[in-house]
């Protein structure tokens, strides 16, 4: 029978922040504890912002195979994950954040439904108002929710990470005699930062301050959300364990991009600060934790190219569910990986952004490649302050050169629509 899956994504979280890849600022035990008991990526990307990031994950392309205006995403295009599970017999749920459509607009009503998923409990996000400017609505206290094809009033005094956790872990309950596919795209540690259910008086002090004055205060908030990050995550492990299921469930944990340049953290004695919105390795580079116990090898990492449009066909051969035909997928299953067998491991990893300019950029463990043509040597280089331009090249950075500038002429697009005049969802 194939594992039951959940899969957790936090909502700018860079690898930088996690004791296990040598972050030294913040604490997170329950992360460290599901990292020691599982297997670690070191080589782990995404786009350097949250919705492409999103889009590629469900849907296993890349991101200019999904056109279209940022924030709306056309589930009727193509093959999501949930929708690839759903068809293999899995009960399939989403609780957190959405921020794909705009639930104001009544077609996007079941948007998470006909997106693949059975349940759903999700922020709403975005809104126009009368004027037709777009707004941002509460999610961390007194969330706006869209629950299962309506707006729900009862959170309005409650912290949104609750209410989507615990949503989830319902799911859970319920569907524990199928196989079950969970997908809980956090809220946390995303900004505005904002006191937690667990901050202390000061923090609460701080809270009620003008916006412009708390914004000096960011680091201590964030460090209080990564602790209620680190609970959140526990509170679904010992669900899984109540319900005599974490021996029968893969749970993966990643992020859509790396921590908002607000926030600095010290990995490895050096200061790094978040790298979200820019095509640095710090900004793409995200964590990714396994744990399937009898299965993924415990305390284990794997070096191996990963990136988000791999998930959708890692589902696909742990479910035995054929990927449709007809469709190109960008992704390559890490299934193998994860049981710690050889698989057959990409030779390079793509991104790009379409909030900057429009950039794109392949990498390699060693090199990567821009396309503005800045190429990085990253075993000697790994904070990428030394560019090698083309005609500075050696006789190997001109071969290395070459052979991903192919990979990149061989995915050549122009900047699609939506990235002209694009803006950042917050």
């Amino acid at each position: 029978m194939p594992p039951n899956v959940v899969l957790i994504v936090a909502d700018d979280l860079g690898r930088e922040c996690l004791a296990s890849y040598g972050g030294e600022s913040w604490e997170t035990p329950v992360l460290d504890s599901f990292a020691a008991s599982g297997m670690r990526f070191s080589h782990c990307y995404a786009t350097p912002w949250c919705f492409p990031s999103r889009v590629e994950l469900l849907t296993g392309k890349y991101g200019f195979r999904n056109t279209g205006a940022w924030g709306e995403f056309d589930v009727d295009r193509g093959t999501t994950f949930a929708q690839l599970l759903r068809r293999a017999g899995y009960a399939t749920c989403v609780a957190g954040k959405w921020q794909l459509c705009r639930f104001d607009d009544p077609v996007n009503a079941d948007h998470p439904w006909r997106a693949g998923f059975d349940e759903h409990c999700v922020w709403i996000g975005e809104l126009r108002d009368a004027t037709g400017e777009r707004r941002y609505t509460p999610k961390y206290w007194g969330p706006w929710v869209w629950q299962n094809g309506k707006r729900r009033e009862d959170p309005a005094q409650r912290y949104g990470e609750d209410v989507f956790r615990e949503y989830l872990i319902g799911f859970l309950e319920r569907s524990r005699f199928r196989p079950f596919f969970a997908f809980y795209p956090m809220l946390l540690p995303h900004l505005p930062y904002q006191p937690t259910p667990y901050s202390g008086p000061l923090a609460r002090a701080i809270g009620a301050l003008p916006t412009r004055l708390q914004r000096q205060f960011d680091s201590r908030y964030f460090a209080d959300y990564l602790t209620y990050l680190d609970r959140c995550v526990g509170g679904v492990l010992a669900a899984l364990d109540g319900l005599g299921l974490r021996d029968r469930t893969l749970v993966l944990f990643t992020s859509d991009n790396g921590t908002d340049p607000a926030i600095s953290s010290s990995m490895n004695g050096r200061t790094v600060r978040g790298g979200k919105s820019l095509m640095t390795d710090v900004g793409t580079r995200v964590p990714l934790l396994a744990s399937l116990p009898g299965v993924v090898p415990a305390g284990s990492t794997c070096g191996d190219l990963v990136d988000l449009s791999d998930f959708l066909p890692t589902f696909a051969e742990l479910a035995g569910a054929p990927l449709p035909t007809g469709e190109i997928f960008d992704g390559r299953s890490f299934w193998p990986q994860l049981q710690g067998e050889p698989g057959r491991p990409r030779e390079w990893v793509y991104f790009q952004s379409i909030q900057t300019g429009f950039d794109r950029a392949v990498c390699t463990q060693e090199w990567k490649l821009l396309q503005s043509g800045r190429l990085y040597h990253l075993t000697e280089d790994p904070w990428e302050e030394r560019p090698i331009v083309p005609d500075g090249d050696s006789a190997e950075s001109a071969r290395v050169r070459a052979r991903l500038q192919a990979v990149l002429d061989s995915l050549a697009i122009s900047a699609p629509e939506s990235a002209k005049g694009g803006r950042a969802a917050r």
